[in-house]
């Protein structure tokens, strides 16, 4: 990891493009599956998210995407008609919703 001060500029653009073509390899067999279900990236990071945050609070999804709540509410409702999520209410605060798989 030391060895990561020293990159020069050649060596952070080939770092950069390894991480690209990594990132697109792998989403790409999802993609297929996303498709024939009507969902997009959007839908694939929150399910992502979810699977990793099990009852994640829509404000703690909301500051781990960085998007407005007008556009994860969009997500939120096409994952909710299909029957992929679903809220619970908070058994401490009655506030707050957990979001499940």
């Amino acid at each position: 990891m030391h060895e990561l001060l020293y990159l020069k500029d050649e060596q952070i653009k080939a770092f950069i493009e390894k991480i690209f073509i990594a990132y697109r390899e792998s989403f790409s067999d999802s993609k297929a599956t996303l498709n024939k279900h009507s969902l997009g990236l959007a839908h694939h990071k929150v399910i992502h998210l979810l699977s990793i945050y099990d009852g994640i609070t829509i404000s703690s999804l909301l500051k781990k995407l960085r998007i407005t709540k007008q556009s994860l509410n969009r997500v939120l409702n096409d994952l909710i008609k299909n029957e992929y999520i679903f809220f619970e209410k908070g058994k401490k605060d009655t506030r707050l919703k957990h979001i499940y798989l």
